[in-house]
This record gives C-alpha cells, sequence and structure tokens, in this order.
C-alpha cells in the first residue's frame, strides 16, 4: 500500500475514534438505529448563528423527514414538545413551526389529527391566545385565500375547530380578530357558525361593533335564497314551556334620547318591515321607557303587519297614535288612547263584494259618550218600561233622551220616569204605541274618570310647526308629528 494511502486511511480512523462516545456516556447521548432508554433525555446542542440547528432530510414522498413517537400512557405525554426557553423572545418567535413551501394550496402548514374523540390540534395560554393563525397569501395585494387556522371534521358532532376557556368572565374560547376583513367566519350546510351557552345568562354567539362612529353591525345576518320564508336573521326559542318575556329575537336600544329603535325592520320594495307571526302568543313585542316600542316605516308598502289566527292582531299597552291609515282586519286592543285624525270601518260591499268596499265613519264626541237605542211598544195604559244591562249605570252618566213615534197616527210619548237602578220609563198619550228610543250617557269608569279627553290641548314643543295633516297646509311628509325616517345603514340600501 503506497505510504500517502496509508497516512490518509489513519487520519480518517483518528477523526471518527474522537467522535465516538466513551463507554461511559453512552446513556446521555443520542444513538442512531438503537433504543436510548436511559432516565434522562439526550441533549443535542448546536450553535448555529444563520440557520437552523439541525436538518432531516428525507427524499421519499410518501413518508416524513422526522417522526417523533412516545409510547408513554401518562397525562401529559407528547410525541414531539417545542420548549421556547428565553422569557423575552421577540416578535414571531414559536416553540413549533411548521411551513408550507406548497404553490397550489394543497397541505398545511402544521396538521394536528386524532384517532379518537380528542382534539387534532390543541392550543393554550395563560394569558395570550391558545391558538393564533394568520393567513398571508397575497393576491394582487389583496389577502384572499389564506386560512389562519383551518380545521375539518368528518363526522357528525365533531369540530374542525374547538376553543374553550375554561375560567375567567371575559376569557374566550375562541378570539378572531381581523383589521379589514372577517374575524371569524364559518360555512356549513347546516350552519355556517354554531355556538352555545351552557349558563344561565349566557350568550350563544355575540357579536359586537365597538366603534363609537359608523354604521357597523354587531351581528348581521343575510340570505340569497329566492325561495318563499327565506331569513337573513331568525331566532327560535326551543322550549315548549318558555316562560313571560321570552323571545324569538329581543332587540334592545340603551339611548336615553328618543331617536333609534330596539328593532328596526325596512324594506327597499312594497314589502314588509317587520312581520311578526305567532300561533299562540305575541308575533311583534316591543316595549320602551320613553321612545318607540315598535317602529315600522315604509315608503309605499306596509310599516307594520301583524297577524293572529285566533287572538289579537295587536294589543296595545299605552297610547296610540296614527298619523296615517291604519288597517284592520281582526281584533285590536289597547290598553290607553288611540288617537286618530279619522275612523271608518271597512268591509266588502254586501252587494258588490267582489268589485267594492263599503265604507262607514265613526260617531265621535269629546264626551266619552256611549249611544244606546231601542224600540218598545206601550202597553194598554200607555206605559212601557225600558231595561238596560245590570253595569249601564256603573259605566255610565249624565243621561239624554229622544224618543220618536212610530206608525201612522199621531201620538205623544215623554221620559215617564228616568234612569234609576238600570231603567226608565216611557209613557204614550194613547195605548199600544210604538216608540223608537235612543239613551246617550257619559262613561265615568275608573279609567274614563282618570283619562278624561281634553278637546283642546297645545302641541308640546317638540311638535310645535308640526301637523298631523301637513298636506292639507302646503307642508311636507316631514313635518308630521312624531315622523322619524329610519337611517338605514348604507351597506344595507
Amino acid at each position: 500500500m503506497p505510504t500517502r494511502t496509508l497516512r490518509r486511511l489513519c487520519l480518517l480512523s483518528a477523526f471518527v475514534a474522537a467522535l465516538a462516545p466513551a463507554a461511559s456516556s453512552q446513556a446521555a447521548n443520542l444513538q442512531l438505529g438503537a433504543v436510548n432508554n436511559a432516565n434522562t433525555p439526550t441533549t443535542l446542542t448546536g450553535n448555529s448563528s444563520g440557520g437552523p440547528e439541525f436538518i432531516v432530510v428525507n427524499t421519499n414522498a410518501s413518508q416524513p423527514a422526522l417522526k417523533a413517537q412516545a409510547t408513554g400512557t401518562n397525562a401529559g405525554a407528547f410525541g414531539v414538545l417545542g420548549l421556547l426557553t428565553t422569557v423575552a423572545p421577540v416578535a414571531n418567535s414559536a416553540a413549533v413551526r411548521g411551513q408550507n413551501n406548497a404553490t397550489n394550496g394543497s397541505g398545511y402548514g402544521v396538521w394536528g389529527s386524532h384517532a379518537g374523540s380528542g382534539s387534532g390540534v390543541y392550543g393554550a395560554s395563560a394569558d395570550g391566545p391558545g391558538v393564533t393563525g394568520r393567513g398571508t397569501h397575497d393576491y394582487g395585494g389583496r389577502f384572499l385565500g389564506g386560512n389562519g387556522v383551518f380545521g375539518s371534521a368528518l363526522f357528525r358532532d365533531g369540530y374542525g375547530v374547538v376553543g374553550r376557556a375554561d375560567s375567567g368572565v371575559l376569557a374566550h374560547g375562541v378570539d378572531g380578530r381581523s383589521a379589514t376583513g372577517v374575524g371569524v367566519y364559518g360555512s356549513g350546510p347546516l350552519a355556517g357558525v354554531e355556538g352555545t351557552s351552557q349558563t344561565a345568562d349566557g350568550i350563544g354567539v355575540r357579536g359586537g361593533h365597538t366603534a363609537t362612529t359608523g354604521t357597523g353591525a354587531g351581528v348581521r345576518g343575510y340570505t340569497n335564497s329566492v325561495s318563499p320564508n327565506a331569513y337573513g336573521v331568525y331566532g327560535l326559542v326551543t322550549s315548549s314551556s318558555a316562560n313571560t318575556g321570552s323571545a324569538g329575537v329581543y332587540g334592545h336600544n340603551n339611548s336615553i334620547f328618543s331617536t333609534g329603535a330596539g328593532v328596526l325592520g325596512t324594506h327597499s320594495g312594497t314589502g314588509v318591515g317587520v312581520d311578526g307571526a305567532s300561533s299562540g302568543g305575541i308575533g311583534v313585542y316591543g316595549a320602551t321607557l320613553g321612545g318607540k316600542g315598535v317602529y315600522g316605516f315604509a315608503t309605499s308598502g306596509t310599516g307594520v303587519y301583524a297577524h293572529s289566527g285566533s287572538g289579537e292582531a295587536g294589543y296595545f299597552d299605552g297610547n296610540v297614535h296614527m298619523s296615517d291609515n291604519l288597517h284592520v282586519n281582526g281584533n285590536v286592543d289597547v290598553g290607553g288612547f288611540l288617537s286618530k285624525s279619522a275612523g271608518s270601518f271597512r268591509i266588502d260591499h254586501p252587494l258588490y263584494p267582489a268589485r267594492k268596499y263599503l265604507q262607514h265613519s265613526f260617531v265621535e264626541s269629546p264626551d266619552m259618550k256611549n249611544v244606546y237605542d231601542g224600540i218598545v211598544t206601550t202597553d194598554g195604559r200607555g206605559f212601557a218600561t225600558v231595561t238596560m244591562p245590570r253595569w249601564f249605570q256603573a259605566l255610565n252618566k249624565s243621561f239624554r233622551y229622544q224618543l220618536t213615534i212610530v206608525g201612522r197616527s199621531f201620538a205623544q210619548a215623554i221620559v215617564w220616569r228616568e234612569l234609576a237602578h238600570n231603567r226608565f220609563t216611557i209613557r204614550t198619550n194613547a195605548p199600544q204605541v210604538k216608540v223608537s228610543w235612543q239613551v246617550t250617557g257619559i262613561r265615568h269608569d275608573p279609567y274614563a274618570n282618570d283619562h278624561r279627553i281634553k278637546a283642546e290641548v297645545p302641541k308640546a314643543a317638540a311638535d310645535q310647526g308640526k301637523f298631523v295633516y301637513p298636506q292639507g297646509y302646503g307642508r311636507s311628509k316631514r313635518d308630521t308629528v312624531g315622523y322619524e325616517r329610519p337611517q338605514i345603514p348604507s351597506g344595507e340600501r
């Protein structure tokens, strides 16, 4: 063997021997291809200043470049543990980081899966987010396709992403934020986003608009469906024994001013601004301390439409003011004043029901007056007693009478005895005379006594210069008393 070749082999043998660990320290070093059963972990220490400490490459397209496997069954066992020991790392530091260089949209930066019912990826933090995801794929200056966090579930009741906050009033299971786009986005055949709460006062899904200006919505629901009964927002009380005050959708406005609304419904066409329906309860319920409980506005359709199959189509506990037409095809119960410019009934015309309406105006007076009438025939002595209902005098006072003789002979009739004990007596100057009578009374029940109508009242300061019927005085609709055109958010026009 040449001397130069022999010298090279000796140098190589010495170098390999220098790399081999001492026999006394075998348990503390990693042996490739062997089982390391020592209780102390094996430490690989590098000191790279410009790149990774170690690089593992596998050219087999179907096998991982690095696989870490733990066989422990105790709680807290890890297949891979990434640890960042510094207590003050710089931005974007990470204990474990995954990156996928694929440009075709396939694959994941980090992929976690679980063969059982556990979590594919689990994140926990003492103070910050448990899992933070950021999509940075740029399409012409717009971030459109990258997913910050992507979760997929294949089976029923599974979850693509699970976020849980175990304690803390303001803790968040999932915190999604976006500077210009959508904080949390969900899509699915049954529900895009589903939220549930298991506490008495908890909220299943909560959306908020924290800016003090603008017309953004805390929660916005929309649908592109053209099918009947499609809903932008649908609220459901699932309990069949829900108690008083429960509501499918509840809206509340904390404003101390009279503007705004608890629930605002608008329709751009000729449809319905707010449509409430109930098979046994209340279709639309509105309450307010100083503004409007329910306010509906429509440029050409119906501002508020209420329907009930067997109960009240509308129930108003308080005063009701109408500055425009109200069409009622059913019962309306008003526990207060009903103020209107005019009133009438409208029915199908008895002679032409398919082609015409028949309308009559109400009989009105400033006295809370009730009208009663009837026909009676006097007896052989010319007397007749008219008996009123038992509640008649409990409801009415200040009676007025009108008597008219009915028939072909002339006779005279007078009120012989005025109303007492809910009856009055008529006498004619001839026997067997038919008399048409009419009695009016003025209400004096407790409500009427406490809410007596004043024939003339001044307009409130806010209504000065406004009119119930501004068109009659050459003014515009905006000069109507109480007129407030809803401010529809610009994104909804």
